[in-house]
């Protein structure tokens, strides 16, 4: 759930969600635009700083909540929260607005790209609900690491529909690149979403094939070919929180229902991350 947005009083939700979803647009058009920003006040950074102003105001709300809520844990509890205490309330703030800000529509858009593929691809859909369904998984307790086949299925689709597909980072030092001086300082940006579909990184790159996941082969793929959750201190602050969302969500979906998309494509665009741009009609077909 989403800030409440499935709640009756979801305004909040609402206002958050748009205001995300406008700083990702205005960043993404401003990355080929000649910066006026920096020189006038601009409507677009007029609309950009009052985003920002509100994403500010509502993550701080909730930061401060849980950071109160964490402080007044029973001693001894493992939660997330307890674990991060060690921090600031500064610094916690930046987490939970971090947190906040990169979880809008991206692991909900992970999950629509994974049963995306489980329906086009059927043979893999029953493959990985025979390895679910043969785990015997109670509901009480997961341990992705016994779901190999599950953690291939994810990493093909991100490979193939990657949420982000590129990293940025400013350079902190000159670097020779491809016969390119780079100076300190500027922007550079790794399209790990262009490499994961190169012949010379993967074989059949356009193919959907999981099983390349679960080849011994694969720690002599180049470190950065394949980077859907970024690297370094810079990396995704919530990665291991989306990965676990969407395996449960896939889980409890396939042990229930064979999943199906009654259409031929699934189009997107990029706006900073990858978004379906057309309605997902997925058909649930009750399992016996």
């Amino acid at each position: 759930m989403k800030l409440g947005s499935l709640e009756r009083n979801k305004a909040e939700a609402e206002e958050f969600i748009q205001a995300v979803n406008t700083v990702m647009k205005i960043t993404q058009s401003e990355i080929y635009a000649f910066p006026w920003y920096k020189i006038l006040n601009t409507p677009t950074l007029k609309m950009f700083v009052k985003a920002n102003a509100l994403i500010h105001k509502v993550s701080t709300a909730y930061s401060n909540a849980a950071f109160e809520k964490a402080k007044a844990a029973t001693p001894g509890a493992v939660t997330a929260l307890r674990a991060m205490i060690s921090m600031n309330e500064e610094e916690f703030s930046v987490f939970v607005s971090d947190m906040l800000f990169a979880s809008i529509d991206t692991t909900g858009h992970c999950l629509a790209f994974v049963l995306f593929h489980l329906s086009k691809y059927q043979d893999v859909q029953e493959k990985l609900y025979q390895e679910i369904k043969n785990a015997g998984l109670d509901g009480q307790s997961l341990d992705l690491s016994t779901l190999p086949y599950l953690r291939a299925v994810l990493k093909e689709t991100l490979r193939l529909k990657p949420v982000t597909p590129s990293v940025g980072r400013v350079l902190s030092k000159d670097v020779l690149a491809s016969g390119y001086r780079l100076q300190k300082g500027t922007v550079v940006s790794l399209h790990h979403g262009w490499a994961g579909k190169q012949e010379q990184y993967f074989q059949k790159a356009h193919e959907y094939i999981p099983e390349r996941w679960l080849d011994s082969n694969t720690s002599k793929r180049h470190p950065y070919v394949f980077l859907p959750f970024g690297f370094g201190p810079r990396s995704c602050i919530g990665q291991r929180v989306a990965l676990q969302e969407v395996s449960l969500a896939v889980i409890r979906l396939l042990q229930k229902y064979k999943v199906d998309y009654l259409s031929d494509s699934l189009k997107t665009v990029t706006t900073i991350v990858t978004t379906p741009v057309n309605k997902l009609p997925f058909s649930f077909q009750e399992r016996e």
